[in-house]
Parts: C-alpha cells; sequence; structure tokens
C-alpha cells in the first residue's frame, strides 16, 4: 500500500477508480477518487495536506473535515486536464490508517 511508506496523491486513488473502468478516463473516474478519499479523511484514515518540498516534510490542513472535503470538492470542479502529479491535494495516513492497513497487508 502506497500510503504507509509515503505521501499520496490524487493519482493514487485516481488509478484505483480507473480500474474499475472498462475504459479508463481519468476525469471520469475522479468523481469516484474524490468519494473515497472523503470516506478515509471521515474514517480517520488519512489526512489532506501539502507537500513541502524545502522542508522535506507533510503539512496536514489543520481545518474540520467537512471544510477539507469542501475544498477539495470545489479544486476537483476547477481542475483543468490534464491531471497531473501533484494536483489537488496530497495524503498522509493517521496512525489510524497505517494500522489498519498493516492488518490488511497481514491477511494477504
Amino acid at each position: 500500500m502506497n500510503g504507509t511508506e509515503d505521501w499520496v496523491d490524487v493519482t493514487v486513488p485516481l488509478g484505483a477508480a480507473m480500474s474499475t473502468q472498462r475504459r479508463p478516463d481519468k476525469l471520469a473516474a475522479l468523481p469516484l477518487a474524490i468519494h473515497a478519499v472523503k470516506e478515509l479523511l471521515r474514517d480517520g484514515l488519512v489526512c489532506a495536506g501539502d507537500a513541502d518540498w524545502e522542508q522535506g516534510r507533510f503539512r496536514p490542513w489543520s481545518l474540520p473535515v467537512d471544510v477539507v472535503e469542501s475544498y477539495i470538492d470545489r479544486a476537483a470542479r476547477e481542475l483543468e486536464p490534464p491531471i497531473a502529479f501533484g494536483d489537488l491535494f496530497w495524503l498522509e495516513n493517521t496512525p489510524e490508517g497505517d494500522a489498519y492497513a498493516e492488518a490488511d497487508l497481514a491477511t494477504d
């Protein structure tokens, strides 16, 4: 799982959403990817934020989940193709998200 070792951007859930399509289309898959991200946010498994490349750290958005969801929805509506690495937001697993992922990997 990508999130257990590093931050991920929208292209990771987007790739998963596209894998459900007969003919992969990033823009058509974006709503499903955003829905999945919002579920992970609500469940406390990830937090959204920005990558600070100069400092080499993740900067979580210190906002309520509903505000983060609204921001993501607005940014997704305003996004112009092509969808690229680093667009919209970055995600980092919470400790709960890491535990969930590790338990899931242990069952494989």
